[in-house]
């Protein structure tokens, strides 16, 4: 695996972790600082995508921060094209 690769990954999953902690512990502004730091992940951590890795599961979690995460995943999602 090329190192860039490795690195991307890593930076882009830990913050996804984080986000989907902060969702299963309730904590809406942990949640939020871990969107907006997957948001804003600089582009050689995601280059050749139109966004970071799982920005479109976490801002499901943070737009359905009241329903289950198997909901939030699943319907409020901005973008299907995993599902």
């Amino acid at each position: 695996m090329k190192e860039d690769v490795a690195e991307e990954i890593g930076v882009t999953w830990n913050l996804y972790v984080d986000a989907t902690t902060a969702f299963v512990q309730r904590d809406r502004e942990a949640l939020l600082l871990s969107r907006h730091k997957l948001a804003t992940a600089p582009a050689r951590y995601w280059s050749g995508l139109k966004a970071p890795s799982n920005l479109d599961v976490v801002d499901g979690l943070v737009r359905c921060f009241e329903r289950t995460y198997a909901d939030a995943y699943r319907m409020c999602r901005t973008s299907r094209e995993m599902e």
